[in-house]
Parts: C-alpha cells; sequence; structure tokens
C-alpha cells in the first residue's frame, strides 16, 4: 500500500570489533596488491602477504593468499584452517559462525569458526547469526529460521519472512501476519498487505484487506480500534502519527490517546527520510498548502507556488515549476536564491542544492556554505563529512573524495573508486566493515580523520586537457613524417577526393579535398577507436583544429588561433560528424572493396535477391505469432513469417515500449540466412539545462550483415539528434 508512508534508516551492520575493548585493532593494510594488517597509526602488525584480507570479526579474520587459497586466520596470522577447495567464506564471523559458499552450486550454508561444517550448502540464500538465530531461503518461496545448530526453530514453510524486532513479519499463501520468536502466531496470517517503519524504539505495523487496515505494534498489540487508510508517522519519540480514518485526517498522540482532525486533501511524508521525530509536517488543502505542528495548528501557509514537500529538520522543499527553494515550518523562504531540479533532505544541519548541473550545500539559515561545485554529494554523515564527485572532462573519469562542513578536503578528489561509508554511502553497501572507516574501492579503507592504510607504487594519473594534447602531438607528428610508407586508397565522389592512408591494414589519415575545402583526420587506436584524435581543416583561408579524447571533443582553435570555450563543444561536434562517419566509410568501403572483391560482388547479388522478396512478398503465405507474454508489460513484440512454396523466405520482427521501437528482417535462400537488415530508434534522458528542465534525445541505429562463406560483411550506422540517412554505412568484416 503505497500510501503508507514511513521513514527508511539504512543502517550497515557492524560487528563485536572492537574499537572500545582493549584489544588492539587490526586494520587491513594494502601495500600495492598484497594485504596485511597494521594498528590504527599504521603500523605494520601483520606484513602484506595476501590477495584479499578482512577485519577481524570474533578474533577471527578470512584472507586469501596471493595464490587464490582461502584461511581463517587469527591475530598472530597464524591459520586457523584452511577453507576447503570446493567453498568459500562469504561473511564475517559473527558468534563463531560464518556464512560459506559452494563454488559449484552457489548455494549457501554455515561454517564454524574451528572449520567445522554446521550445515551443508543448501541455501539459496542465508543470513548472519544474530542471539543465536539465522534466516534461511530454501528456495524462493521457502524460508524458515535455523539455530546455530543447524536444526530449524521454524520451518522453512513460508514464502517470505524477516524479523523485526521482537517478531517475524511472514507471508504465506499470499498472506501476512506474525510470529513471535518461537515460531507460534501473534497475529493471523490472513491479510492481503502489511508495512511498517523501521524504528527500533517505535515500530508500527499495518495488516489489513481490501484497503483497510489494522494497526499494531512490535507484540502484536491492536494500538487503534478504527481501520485506516493511511498513516504517517510523524514523531516516534511522542508517539504521533497522522491517520486517514472515514475519509478524514487524524493527528493522533498514541501516549495519551487524544485526537485532532486535521484539514487537508493531502499529507506529505517521505519514507525515506532520515528523521523519524519531525516536530512539523506538510498537507494540502484544495490549492493551498500548510504546515501543521504537533498540536494541529497551522503555522505557515503557502499559495502560488507547485508543491511542498516533507519536512526534514524543520524545512521543506518548494517547487516552484523550473527552480525550487526551501521553506521553513512559518512556510517562509529561507534564502532569495533558487536552485535546479530536486534539492536533498535536511540532514544533520546541512541540505544539498545544484545549479548549472553542479552541487553543493546550504545550511537552515540559506546560505550556501559549500559551493555548487561537484557532480555528485551525498548528505553530511555524523562526522560531518560528505562524499563527493567530479568529473573530469577530459576523459569523463569520476574522481570521489571527502569534504567536511566548511569544505575543507578531508580526502582530495583523486580516487576513481567509489566511496563507502558504513553509515551512510554513495553507492552500493559492500560487506560489514567498522564505522570508524571508509573504504575506496580499488585503494583500500581510510580512517574517518583521513589516514590512508595503503600504499601504492603506481598511483593513478589524471589526464589533464595538456597530457592529451601531447599525446596528440606525439602521433600526429610521425605519421605525417612516415606518410610515403603506408598504403594508399583513393575514390573521388562528385567534385571531392578521398584519400586514405593505412599502415598495416589500419587507418592513419584520411584526406578529403573538395573545390574549396580540406579536411584531415588522423586516427591512432591508443586514443580513439575508430574516431579521429585530429582533425585539421581548412575552409579558404581559415585553419580550424580540432583535438579529440576518448571520441570527445577536448579542444577547438579557432581560425583566429583561441580556444573556444567548452559550452560550444556539443553544436561543434555535431556538426563535425557528418564528414567524420562518411570519410571514414567512403574509405574503408574502398579498402575492403579492393581487399576483397568476392565479398562485395556477394553482397550486389544478395541485395538483388532481398529487393526482389520485398517486391514480392504481398504474393507470400503470412504468419503473424504475437507475444502473449509482453500483455501488460509495456512491451509489444511481433514475429511476421513469409513463406512462398512452403519455404520461409523472410522473417519480419518488430519490438517497440514507449521509448525504444526495433525492426529485423531476415533473408533466406534455401533454408539458410544469407541477410540479417536492423533498424532502431530510441528516445532517452540525457541530463538537465543549467535552468533545471530535462533534456532528451533521439538515437538511431541501422546495419546491414551479410553472411558469406563463412565471413559477415558488416555494414553500420549510428547517430543521435540527426537524420540518419545522411550518413553512409562503415563497414568491417568479422
Amino acid at each position: 500500500m503505497n500510501k503508507i508512508h514511513y521513514l527508511i534508516l539504512i543502517l550497515i551492520s557492524t560487528s563485536s570489533l572492537s574499537f572500545g575493548q582493549s584489544q588492539e585493532t587490526f586494520v587491513p593494510f594494502r601495500v600495492n596488491d598484497l594485504w596485511g594488517y597494521s594498528d590504527i597509526q599504521g603500523n605494520i602488525l601483520i606484513e602484506p602477504q595476501y590477495s584479499e584480507a578482512h577485519f577481524f570479526y570474533d578474533d577471527l579474520a578470512t584472507v586469501k593468499h596471493k595464490y587464490g587459497k582461502q584461511y581463517v586466520i587469527d591475530r598472530n596470522n597464524e591459520v586457523i584452517f584452511k577453507t576447503p577447495d570446493s567453498l568459500k567464506i562469504v561473511d564475517n564471523f559473527y558468534e563463531g559462525i560464518a556464512i560459506y559458499e559452494s563454488n559449484k552450486t552457489y548455494k549457501k550454508g554455515y561454517i564454524k569458526k574451528t572449520g567445522e561444517l554446521i550445515t551443508p550448502a543448501i541455501y539459496y540464500q542465508a543470513e548472519k547469526f544474530i542471539d543465536g538465530k539465522a534466516i534461511v531461503k530454501l528456495k524462493y518461496d521457502q524460508v524458515g529460521i535455523i539455530n546455530s545448530e543447524g536444526t530449524y526453530k521454524i520451518e522453512p514453510i513460508y514464502q517470505t519472512l524477516w524479523q523485526s524486532n521482537n517478531v517475524y513479519v511472514v507471508r504465506f499463501n499470499e498472506k501476512y501476519g506474525l510470529l513471535n520468536e518461537e515460531g507460534n502466531v501473534v497475529l493471523p496470517i490472513t491479510h492481503e498487505h502489511y508495512d511498517y517503519n523501521l524504528s527500533e524504539d517505535f515500530r508500527i505495523y499495518t495488516f489489513g484487506n481490501n484497503g483497510k487496515y489494522k494497526v499494531y505494534d512490535q507484540e502484536g498489540k491492536q494500538l487503534l480500534s478504527e481501520l485506516v487508510t493511511e498513516l504517517y508517522v510523524i514523531n516516534e519519540k511522542r508517539k504521533i502519527i497522522v491517520a486517514k480514518i472515514d475519509d478524514k485526517y487524524q493527528l493522533i498522540n498514541l501516549n495519551s490517546g487524544q485526537k485532532r482532525e486535521i484539514q487537508a486533501d493531502q499529507i506529505f511524508v517521505d519514507q525515506y527520510s532520515r528523521n523519524l521525530n519531525e516536530i512539523y509536517f506538510t498537507a494540502k488543502l484544495q490549492k493551498e498548502f500548510l504546515i501543521y505542528n504537533l498540536d494541529g495548528q497551522i503555522t505557515g501557509r503557502l499559495n502560488n507556488i507547485k508543491r511542498i514537500d516533507h519536512m526534514s529538520e524543520g524545512m521543506a522543499r518548494v517547487d516552484m515549476g523550473d527552480v525550487n527553494n526551501y521553506v521553513n515550518h512559518k512556510g517562509t523562504f529561507i534564502s532569495e536564491k533558487m536552485y535546479q531540479r530536486n534539492p536533498g533532505d535536511f540532514v544533520n544541519g546541512f541540505a544539498s542544492v545544484s545549479r548549472n548541473n553542479l552541487f553543493g550545500f546550504i545550511n537552515k539559515e540559506g546560505k550556501e556554505v559549500i559551493p555548487c561545485q561537484f557532480s555528485r554529494v551525498s548528505d553530511f554523515n555524523k562526522d560531518g563529512h560528505s562524499i563527493v564527485e567530479t568529473i573530469n572532462p577530459i576523459d569523463n573519469t569520476t574522481y570521489h573524495g571527502i569534504v567536511n562542513t566548511k569544505g575543507d578536503i578531508v580526502l582530495p578528489l583523486e580516487y576513481r573508486g567509489d566511496i563507502y561509508d558504513p553509515n551512510h554511502y554513495l553507492g552500493e553497501i559492500i560487506s560489514d566493515f567498522p564505522k570508524d572507516f571508509y573504504f575506496i574501492q580499488r585503494y583500500g579503507y581510510v580512517g574517518k580523520n583521513g589516514f590512508k592504510y595503503f600504499k601504492s607504487d603506481n598511483q593513478e594519473k589524471v589526464i589533464t586537457e595538456e597530457s592529451v594534447v601531447e599525446s596528440i602531438r606525439a602521433k600526429f607528428y610521425p605519421t605525417n613524417a612516415n606518410i610515403s610508407k603506408f598504403k594508399e586508397y583513393s575514390t573521388t565522389i562528385d567534385d571531392t577526393l578521398f584519400v586514405g592512408h593505412y599502415e598495416n591494414d589500419v587507418i592513419r589519415k584520411i584526406t578529403v579535398k573538395s573545390p574549396n575545402n580540406t579536411s584531415e583526420y588522423y586516427y591512432h587506436e591508443d586514443l580513439n577507436s575508430f574516431h579521429p584524435y585530429f582533425i585539421y581543416k581548412v575552409e579558404g583561408k581559415k585553419e580550424h583544429r580540432f583535438y579529440y579524447y576518448n571520441r570527445n571533443l577536448i579542444r577547438y582553435i579557432n581560425p583566429e588561433g583561441e580556444n573556444e570555450e567548452r559550452e560550444s563543444f556539443d553544436s561543434i561536434e555535431k556538426g563535425l560528424m557528418p564528414g567524420i562517419n562518411n570519410s571514414l566509410a567512403t574509405i574503408q568501403e574502398k579498402y575492403l572493396t579492393e581487399s576483397y572483391p568476392s565479398l562485395f560482388e556477394a553482397k550486389k547479388k544478395f541485395d538483388r535477391i532481398s529487393d526482389s522478396y520485398l517486391q514480392n512478398i504481398e504474393n507470400w503465405k503470412k504468419i503473424e505469432d504475437n507475444c502473449e507474454e509482453c500483455e501488460g508489460t509495456g512491451e509489444t513484440a511481433k514475429d511476421i513469417y513469409y513463406v512462398n512454396n512452403g519455404d520461409t523466405l523472410l522473417i519480419k520482427h518488430e519490438y517497440w515500449t514507449d521509448h525504444h521501437y526495433s525492426k529485423i528482417y531476415k533473408f533466406y535462400s534455401k533454408g539458410e540466412l544469407f541477410l540479417e537488415h536492423s533498424y532502431s530508434s530510441s528516445w532517452g534522458f540525457t541530463g538537465y539545462t543549467p535552468e533545471g528542465r530535462s533534456t532528451s534525445s533521439d538515437h538511431y541505429d541501422e546495419s546491414k550483415t551479410y553472411f558469406i562463406d563463412n565471413k559477415r560483411l558488416v555494414g553500420e550506422r549510428s547517430i543521435t539528434d540527426q537524420e540518419l540517412s545522411k550518413f553512409k554505412f562503415k563497414w568491417k568484416i568479422w
């Protein structure tokens, strides 16, 4: 029921590893490609010698030898046991037990800290042990609970089962209910729907049928006598909720039982917010947006706006149409500045905002404490740190770092791997590690003070515009110096001469000469794949120079010898694309025609046959096969078989969704496929304008594949936001 809204707090569990214990902390420490362990100060305790190393849990750590063997070691680097070759341990030890996975079936089981297997690898999914119990899934619809001896405490008969405080929510035969820790029914398993919030101290469940729900606490006790259709937790400490009862919103104090009617058509509470203790909430009544306090009094009113969002730390986002801002509980805007897209919630006193597609932060006074300069940011965690990203415009590489609430750099933005925070993360969750550290993918661990537990002799270099230009020059000058040694292919179309130069069958330079213009295209696979790294263009007496890296224009020197601003590059690249594509397509076809004449003769023959098919299909038997599985998915697919004299000569396949269309023709002769002709078009979101408006593009692809004597002659053309017919096929042989 998507109208039940709760605040979700995402936590990654940490272990009993013991930063408060007297035992010394061992931190996985990486030197180049090998891992060992150090203390908090970085002093080596176990020399780097492993290809993998994880934190110690229950005084044990799982490591992998550089030759691939997995071991469990103690803090003295003594091997407790070697993991059998048939399995691998995939989680840390909790309560003396770890999860392992079969290398053959990929199913999971449990292993003791002595190396003794508790269960065979029979589980589709397995969770870690908590208080002597673990949830296991035999199949996708067979979930139960085992004890530390591997015997079932709750039989695996449920479709779903998960623990929620002192009870288990279960689903059986598409109905929901509650069990206690002994497996006894607390709430009958007869309800079509359930929902709950993730608070550890104020857990509320809603179970019901036909859109009406009863409200229960974590012991299975019913909290309200009435049925509700919507429920919102506003403040968990004061146990205050808003529920819709008999089509009216009620502000309810569950401690006192006091109820107050709220005038509203809609309530706004974000189930993914990080604060269940708001003292205000927002609502809509007809065309007016309202802000209420916990006594049910209106503290703010707003009109002439598109939408108000939920409260976060006493602030609410306001959508003004193309721009956004924030208001406080009185409905007063906190800043004169406007921001694009969807600003973030206030978390730990700050909210992320964006302008010109870059992100920064404001405080509750509306002051932009960190300017909008990053391509992506996470909310500030309790340590006052935000994981931030920036994109290198030269090679589109994303770099990650960490800043504090003052904008000071805690960790420089020079790491290509994602950074993970066990308290709050930007990216996917990896295996548990202590909350006092960050983990940088491809590098290693970092302390919250910025101390790095890794060293490398091969630090990755940040690619700059100047370094790319130097690389271009290093390819450009030798190419022209050795041009006479390359094999030349040329052809004339209308008044334009195309000349291609190949070194060992690899294109190096194309020159295109027309009566008024000359263009030179330079190629090398080290800088670009099937795309020039440098273009020199002469129009009359005007010279243009274009520098490319990874198929992206990185520098344009205009006829005045000045570097053009990057903001103009998109339109410049679009104008250059027809010349880039068609010059390469023309020379490639000339090169392949001379090198493989028989293939192109066969192509001409197959073209004649396929054309005759298309001219005669109206006279052939047509058999349609529609996709029944596509019903209700938003997708449509259809196959049409064209049969003549009992032989299937042509198959037409069509597929489309809201944003995509494709069509494929397959041509057959005597049962053999000789030509496959495909075409597709798609529409997609590409980003935002500086004003915050979304942008999109239309992309087109067409390909022809000829099957000739165990070879494939493939022609392709592809373009975005331009007419496909203006682009020639580029040919290659497989």
